[in-house]
Order: C-alpha cells, then structure tokens, then sequence
C-alpha cells in the first residue's frame, strides 16, 4: 500500500523530540516536506528523505495527505487553516488557537471540506483517562456536578525564556525559542502552555459544555502567569475548578490529579502514577494502575493522525474540545485582566484578523 505523506509545519522542540520520531517509525506513514524559519532546524528535520520548503504552500504543493503544525502557539491558526481548505487531515499542537474565534473557524472548515482536525493533548489518549470516561459516560458515578483539576508541573525556566535545560532533561534535539514561552503575545505562560491540558481531559471525560469562567493568575514576577486557578460553570449546572502551576521543582515532582464527583459516586485520577480510583454505587469500588507509557503517551496524537488519515482509528482528541478549551483559556485570561466572569465563546464566536506569516 502507499504510505500516507506528511507534512511537517514547525520543526522546534516538541516536533524533534516527538513527532519526527513517532513518524519515522510508522510503517504506513513518511515525512515528506517539512518548513521552518529556521533554515537549520527544517534541514536537520528533513535529514529522513523530506524536502525543505519555504512555507505551507509548499507543504501542501509536496502532495501531503496530512500535516502536523507545531510551530509556536499563535501561530497555529494560520498555518493549519489552508491546509484544512485543502481537504487535508491536520493535527494541531496544543492549544490550537489563541482565540475561540479561530479555533472555531477551523472546526468548521475542517466540517466543509471533510479533512479531519486532530488536536496535540496527549494526556486523552491514555489508558487511565480512556477508563474515566467510558465510565463516567456510562453512567458509573450518575450526573456530574462537580470537577476538578491540579496540574503543577516543573516548566517555570521556560517561562524565564530559559530553555537549553530541555536538552538534558527532556533529551531533546533543540530546545524552545526563547520567546515561545515567555512572551505574552505568543501564548507563554502557564494558561496556554500546561492548564490547557487539564481543561482538555475534563471536558473530554465528562462531556460537559463550558459557560463561564472566572479566573485569577499569579506572574511572580513574570512577563507571563506562572501559576492560575479557574472556577467554571457548565451549561448542565455542573461546577468545576481546575489550579495549575509551573513552580514545580523537577519533572520527578509533577502533580497531575483530577476529581469527578457525581450524584452516585466519584473518581481520582492520577496522571502521574496512572492511578484511577473509583467508588460507584452502581457498581461498587474500582482501583486500578496502568503502566508508565500509557499514563501519558506522548506519540499518540501523531499516530491516530496517520492511523485515522488510513481509515484504522477514529480522531480522539478532535477540533471540538480543542476549540472548547481554546475558548475556556481565552476567557480565564480576560476574567483574570477584567476581575469579573467572563463567558466561553461558543461555536458562533467570530475570529479576529490573523495576517501572520503561515510558517
């Protein structure tokens, strides 16, 4: 059979360390272009047999029949929309827009022309959080009424604009751009770069719809916001609170826990030890651990892109909950600057002007 060709948009930190891999040991699955301002990084990256071209266009005028964008977060936008145009199958790095408006544009671009819209949580394509949501779903814990999420994680150097320590921790090929992280206006802090990631699992494990927010962030001194808490409301009267800092002192150290209370039992989720535990009164209590590489699969959203692109798999973490938590982060951050709730744009939320380059 062919091998689905892939294009690659951003060849930094994240697409070196996990996509090119996870791409490169596909058997279906080949990168055939890749593009990146950097002359250097698209070069390194296209060492697997892909040609180097300037931009998205000529991504897609190499024939592709899907595209990984990785390129910093308010870039995303431009770069995944005309390739959605275009009919091809897309998997955007988290968060997928900067603002509901575009995220939501995407998704509906991806409905007109039926290329399928993949978003980069990684943490939902994992065993422990697949479990929490078959059973929360099927009823196990009864309604939902409340949530809640701590993610604290040890990333504070990078919003310091400090990022070689991502070689010798992470292992990585590059390291970050200084400003990724640490600039307001690119989506740094610890709202867009790690909340994210809570608010995504919640939503996608209970299927709840978010309608309010009401946020407060401390910068500890930073350009951006090193640690958060939001409240949300929910259009089902379900509540739900989700804290989240980068102050953590070591990966090692990292915590990563979610609650889902419902009116017949309840549930702890533990990212970190792959932990779920259960108490139902339907069914009684459940206790179980997954082992490490399917707590967090980190190569997963790569390869449901190929794997759904070929037919075997359907999208999990799709353009829907990446708009949905695009929009909840967008309004924590202006409930946090205005001090008054702020309601979660919605699918009918209007984009705003986006003239940045597209690679």
């Amino acid at each position: 059979m062919t091998r689905l060709r892939v294009g690659l948009v951003g060849a930094g930190w994240w697409a070196r360390q996990t996509h090119l891999p996870e791409l490169a040991g596909h058997p279906d699955a080949e990168v055939a272009a890749v593009c990146d301002p950097d002359g250097d990084r698209a070069a390194a990256a296209a060492q697997c047999g892909a040609v180097v071209v300037p931009d998205v266009d000529g991504v897609l005028a190499a024939g592709v029949d899907a595209v990984v964008v990785a390129t910093p977060h308010d870039e995303h936008a431009a770069a995944a929309e005309p390739c959605l145009a275009a009919g091809v199958d897309v998997l955007v790095e988290k968060p997928m827009t900067l603002d509901p408006g575009q995220a939501w544009r995407l998704v509906r671009i991806a409905a007109e022309t039926g290329a399928r819209l993949h978003t980069g949580f990684t943490y939902v394509h994992g065993g422990p959080a697949r479990r929490l949501r078959d059973l929360v779903r099927d009823g196990a814990v009864g309604d939902v009424t409340l949530l809640h999420a701590t993610f604290a994680t040890a990333v504070h150097r990078l919003y310091r604009g400090q990022v070689g320590w991502q070689q010798v921790e992470e292992s990585a090929a590059v390291s970050s751009l200084p400003d990724t992280y640490a600039a307001p206006a690119r989506g740094g802090g610890q709202l867009w770069a790690q909340s994210v990631h809570a608010v995504s699992l919640l939503l996608w494990v209970t299927g709840l719809v978010p309608r309010q927010v009401h946020a407060a962030m401390d910068a500890a001194g930073l350009a951006v916001d090193l640690s958060n808490a939001l409240t949300m409301t929910f259009t089902s009267g379900a509540v739900g609170t989700a804290a989240s800092s980068g102050a953590v002192g070591a990966h090692d150290r990292r915590i990563e826990e979610y609650r889902v209370v419902g009116l017949d039992g309840h549930a702890l989720l533990d990212t970190v030890a792959g932990r779920l535990q259960v108490v139902s009164a339907r069914d009684g209590d459940a206790d179980a651990t997954w082992p490490e590489k399917e707590r967090n699969p980190v190569g997963a959203p790569v390869r449901c892109l190929v794997d759904a692109a070929l037919g075997r798999a359907e999208v999990v973490a799709d353009g829907t909950l990446g708009a949905w938590t695009t929009a909840v982060a967008w309004a924590a951050a202006e409930a946090a600057r205005t001090g008054r709730p702020v309601d979660v744009p919605g699918p009918g939320a209007a984009a705003e002007p986006d003239d940045r380059a597209d690679c």
